[in-house]
Order: structure tokens, then C-alpha cells, then sequence
């Protein structure tokens, strides 16, 4: 379904993701066969339907429901507009077919559990579970009808056009006079409303309004209904049944808690009916406690995971009796799995807005908040989220940040910005510490602490044995979290003092266990790949040379992909922009190893080489234990 006119037409109503990107919304959005039943229930007019999940479902439904019908509409199911439009990712064009009955089963196994991608779903598109089976209706004319929120006058707007079915958009740019708008209000909003106009001298009529206001909960008149209608001019269907069915669908809106209802095409069918042929219903978040069979049709396989725990965390917050959706955490986090942190962590209450980039955030204060998105952009970097501790956050609160962060798979990096006001920074320390007994930091972590208690903060961290990347202040901080995430690197923070680093996940483990073998405990576990850059290897030497408790780097690269000359040359390079204050031990070996080693002797720089795994743990050690 298309919403843009809603947004021309209602400037100052509710704002409605027209983009594919995720947006946090104040709107539960539920699928078109579960609204068209919905609509049955408050006797609208909706063509004869049935969901189905599987071919053989398909095949039954035919039998049953639709044993006289010659042909069927089969329309995919996915919380997403554009489907007629779309392309299923195994070649299938459309996600609405109208199909003689005997291709249903056909079309149908070709649409479920495949992926639909249309202009609302981005690239990645959504997985089609189930499939509407619909009634063939004949139309005789299309036309556009929808109930939004118009914030202005604080209730509900009903826009009608006498075209509809295809790009209403278009419609309303091109031909304005053809829409028609009915406003709803509460007394109240529209009282303040007038109030606003007196101070600032505006005119009433300079807004369009097309009606008298009246009260919300009383509904519309049929006297407000037959504007509707004739702004639709229906050709065939009865006018007073249609009065009755524009009556009926606010009724709908409003007693479900709607915050957009959108039907296009309503139709006027062969037999003299108006019929709701496509529907498009959100319902708002906040009524969750009072409408819970609605609010039970959600399908969080559609959402974006990261926000799931919004609206959990709503139905927890709003309802006195949580049981009906959250029975216990055991339940809980079986169904939700890492989200069951996210909700546990809503409740610590902390303010998280989820983004598209892949640096995550933990500051304390909206406003450092947006400052530190803002520099880590002009760095170059995209942050993951928007995550404040607060003013007065607890060391649990800290941790359930944590939790949050790590369960992002987009995250490459994680920056701490926090100012000590009332907040203090020993308290965050002590939780990363204690977030780090409860997760696994698999990605580089750049802290920047400032304020009250800075070197408590810092003693606890220094003393805990993590592998932190420390920053002076903000602009440093961000700049080093854009390089350790841009880096792209399989890190692992430990709690030794060698730092490692290799190529490959397996090189890593036995280089951790000979370095043990032979005395040493490794710093970390850092895996620049079969194909990294000399650009990761620099990252790489940033990320060691910033821990305090690094106290010798063994570089171990088996060369098959990875050529031994670009570690080199990164090695070099790397020089130039950390102080190399501790030994540094490396061995080379396969593609390219004659060629690596030249690189290092030329450079001048002071490294000790190895001729195996043994010889550089062995070398290792013995530097770490006479620095």
C-alpha cells in the first residue's frame, strides 16, 4: 500500500515510514488477510479469503472455500507495500497473481518461503510465509479511502478520492480538488487548536477544514459519512449502504485504536457493493493493554529484531498482568533469544534508538549522545545506535547496555563517551567490567572517560585486565572507533600480555596455546583474515599498541592468500602512525615470504623475526619477561 499521500495531504498528521529503511513507529502493523477478517468482524465488505502457509493448505482451501470459483487472486503476504510490483529473489515477477484455478497451487509453492523484494522492503527483501487465497470480485470502479491521525486538530482525518488502485500519490499531486478530507476532533484539540489561532491572528478558514468539529467518541454522523461518499461518487453501489460501510470503518478506527486504516482500492463491485479490497491497518502501541487480540497478531519475523523489544517492553510496561504475553523469562528469552536482553534492559531503563550503522554507542545524555553520532560521521564512521545511559545510570544498567550492543551483528566497534556529571565514571567502569563477565567482547572497545571520579574510572579499567582502546577525548575517541571498525578484524580481548596477531582462526588458537606452552599468557585474539589489506594491518597495530597491558606483539602469518609482502608493508606503515613501545616478534612464512622479510630489513625498524610458531612464542615470552 501506498502512504505518501498521506504525508501531502496531512503535512502536520502522524509521520509514516515512506522509506524502506526501519523507523521506530508508534504503530502495531499487521497483514492484510488478518485486517480483511478484522473488517468482517465490524461488518465491512471484504472479498472472500483464506491465509495459507503451504501448498497442501492451498489445496484444501480450494476444496472447501472456494469449490465453484473458476479463478483466484493469490496475493503474498509480508508487511511491506509494493508487492504487486515486486520480484520474488527466485525470479517470480509480482506478488499479486490473479490465476485460473488450477495454476493456484503452482503460484502459491513458488511465493511461500521465498523472499519478495519491492521498493518498501530495501534489497534484502521479506520471506513470504503465508499466502492470501481471495475471491476473484468484478469492479466496476476503484476509488481510495483512509483514516489517518492529524495532529493539528488532535483526532482522526478521513481522506476519500473518487480514483483510486493505482498511484494515489500521483492523484493528489496532479488533481487536488478530486480529494476530499473529513476532520474529526476531539472538543478539546479543538479548542486549543482555536486558542492558537486567536494568538497568532489566523483565520479559521485558512485551514481547509470542510466540517463542524465534533466529538470523537460519538462518531461521525451520517450527514459526516455522506460527504465520504459522494467525495468517492460511487456509480453503481447503494448510497445509504455505503454511508453505513464508511460508518462502520470509523467505527473500526476508533475502537481498535487505529492510527492509519488505508483501503485502496474500495470497490464497487458487478453485484452493487462497496467492498474494502485491499487494507492497510496500523494500530497504536500505547492501547496494547486494552487490545490484546489485535496486538496477538504480530509478526515479529517482519520486524526489525532490534526493535522488537520495543514493542515487548510496551505490552510489559502498560499492562497490569503480563503473563498473557510474557508467562516468564525462561519463555521469554526461548522465544526471543538475545532480544530478551534488549527488554531487560528497557526496563533498566535506558533510551535506545537502533540505526543502520556499525558503530555502537554508550553515552550518558541525549545531547553528548547526538554529538558523538555527529563526530563519529565526520570521521567517516555510521553509528549502530542511540544508546544513553542517563545522569544517574547503575553499574546493571552499564551492563544491560552492553548486552544490547553485542547483540547487534552489524556492530564492528564499540564506543564509551561518558562525562562525568552526576553520573559518575567509576560506576561505568565498574560496569564494563562487570559486562564483560556476562558477554563475549568480541569487537574493539574505545572508552573515553571525563568527569567526576575519571580516575577511579580509569584505575578500574587499567586493573581489570581488559583490552581497551583508551581515547583523550572525544574527536580522538571517535576517530579511533571508526579505524577499529573500518578494520573490519576478528577480535577478541584476554586478559594476558602478548599481544597476537594472525591469519586465521585456527593459526590463532594454536599460536594462543604454544605462547602458553612456553610461559606466556596472549592478550587477545585478533584475526586479520586471509585477505586483509595493509590498511587492517595498521588497524591491527593500532589496536595493540593501545592496550596498557600489552607488553610484546607476536605477528604470525601463514601466507596462502594472505601475502606475507602486504603484512610487511603494513608492519611499516603502521610504524608511522603508533609508537611501537613494545617488542615486537614476527614470523613469516609461504606466499610471498622472501619478499616480507626484505620489506622488514629495509625498514630499519627494530623487530625480532622468528623461523616457526615455537621460535616466536619462545621469543615472545623472553621479551615480554626482560621488558
Amino acid at each position: 500500500m501506498v502512504r505518501g499521500l498521506l504525508n501531502k495531504l496531512a503535512s502536520k498528521s502522524i509521520t509514516v515510514a515512506g522509506k524502506w529503511q526501519q523507523q521506530q513507529l508508534r504503530r502495531l502493523n499487521i497483514h492484510e488477510y488478518q485486517g480483511a477478517e478484522l473488517m468482517g468482524k465490524y461488518g465491512i465488505n471484504v472479498p472472500k479469503g483464506v491465509a495459507v502457509s503451504s501448498v497442501e493448505e492451498v489445496r484444501k482451501a480450494i476444496e472447501t472455500t472456494f469449490p465453484n470459483e473458476k479463478e483466484l487472486v493469490v496475493k503474498s503476504q509480508i508487511l511491506a507495500g509494493g508487492r504487486g510490483l515486486g520480484k520474488f529473489t527466485n525470479g517470480l515477477q509480482g506478488g499479486v497473481h490473479i490465476v485460473k484455478i488450477d495454476q493456484a497451487e503452482e503460484i502459491a509453492g513458488k511465493m511461500l518461503g521465498q523472499t519478495l523484494v519491492t521498493k518498501q522492503t530495501g534489497p534484502q527483501g521479506k520471506v513470504v510465509s503465508k499466502v492470501y487465497l481471495c475471491e476473484k470480485v468484478s469492479l466496476v470502479n476503484e476509488m481510495y479511502f483512509a483514516i489517518t491521525l492529524d495532529r493539528t486538530t488532535a483526532g482522526p482525518l478521513i481522506i476519500a478520492c473518487r480514483e483510486g488502485g493505482t498511484s494515489i500519490e500521483d492523484l493528489a499531486e496532479k488533481f487536488p480538488d478530486m480529494i476530499i478530507k473529513v476532520r474529526v476532533l476531539f472538543l478539546g484539540g479543538f479548542l486549543h487548536f482555536m486558542s492558537l489561532c486567536n494568538a497568532h491572528s489566523l483565520m479559521i478558514d485558512q485551514f481547509d477544514f470542510s466540517q463542524v468539529p465534533i466529538d470523537v467518541f460519538k462518531g461521525i454522523t451520517d450527514e459526516d459519512a455522506a460527504k465520504v461518499v459522494d467525495g468517492l461518487a460511487p456509480k453503481v453501489a447503494d448510497r445509504d449502504a455505503s454511508i453505513e460501510q464508511v460508518k462502520k470503518l470509523y467505527n473500526l478506527f476508533r475502537e481498535s485504536d487505529c492510527t492509519q486504516l488505508e483501503i485502496n482500492p474500495i470497490a464497487e463491485t458487478s453485484d452493487n457493493k462497496l467492498v474494502a479490497a485491499d487494507a492497510k491497518l496500523n494500530f497504536d502501541d500505547n492501547a496494547a493493554y486494552r487490545q490484546k487480540e489485535i496486538f496477538a497478531l504480530r509478526d515479529p519475523t517482519q520486524e526489525d529484531p532490534r526493535e522488537i523489544w520495543l514493542f515487548l517492553f510496551c505490552l510489559w510496561v502498560t499492562s497490569n498482568q503480563t503473563a498473557g504475553y510474557l508467562q516468564s523469562d525462561v519463555r521469554y528469552r526461548q522465544l526471543f533469544g538475545q532480544i530478551a536482553y534488549e527488554v531487560a534492559a528497557a526496563k533498566a531503563d535506558l533510551n535506545y534508538i537502533g540505526l543502520d550503522g556499525e558503530i555502537g554507542c554508550m553515552v550518558n545524555g541525549a545531547g553528548l549522545a547526538m554529538a558523538t553520532m555527529d563526530i563519529i560521521k565526520l570521521h567517516g564512521g555510521t553509528p549502530a545506535n542511540f544508546l544513553d545511559v542517563g545522569g544517574n545510570a547503575s553499574e546493571g544498567q552499564v551492563v544491560e547496555a552492553f548486552k544490547i550492543l553485542t547483540s547487534d551483528d552489524k556492530v564492528k566497534a564499540i564506543l564509551v563517551n561518558i562525562f562525568g556529571g552526576i553520573m559518575k565514571c567509576d560506576v561505568i567502569a565498574s560496569g564494563i567490567v562487570n559486562a564483560a563477565k556476562h558477554v563475549s567482547l568480541k569487537v574493539p572497545v574505545v572508552v573515553r572517560l571525563e568527569g567526576t571520579n575519571v580516575d577511579q574510572g580509569k584505575r578500574i579499567l587499567k586493573e581489570s585486565g581488559m583490552a581497551l582502546i583508551t581515547a583523550e577525548d572525544l574527536d580522538d575517541a571517535a576517530e579511533k572507533a571508526v579505524a577499529a571498525a573500518k578494520a573490519d578484524l576478528n577480535y577478541i580481548g584476554l586478559d594476558g600480555e602478548i599481544g597476537c596477531m594472525v591469519n586465521g582462526a585456527g593459526l590463532a588458537m594454536a599460536t594462543m596455546d604454544i605462547i602458553k606452552l612456553h610461559g606466556g599468557t596472549p592478550a587477545n585474539f585478533l584475526d586479520v583474515g586471509g585477505n586483509a589489506s595493509e590498511g587492517q594491518v595498521v588497524e591491527a597495530f593500532k589496536i595493540l599498541t593501545s592496550d596498557d597491558k600489552v607488553k610484546a606483539i607476536l605477528v604470525n602469518i601463514f601466507g596462502g592468500i594472505m601475502k606475507c609482502d602486504v603484512i610487511a608493508s603494513g608492519i611499516v606503515n603502521a610504524a608511522k602512525h603508533v609508537s611501537l613501545k613494545v617488542p615486537v616478534v614476527v614470523r613469516l612464512e609461504g606466499t610471498n615470504v622472501d619478499q616480507g622479510k626484505r620489506i622488514l630489513k629495509e625498514s630499519g625498524m627494530a623487530l625480532i623475526t622468528a623461523e616457526d610458531l615455537d621460535d616466536a612464542a619462545e621469543k615472545a615470552v623472553k621479551a615480554l619477561k626482560s621488558a
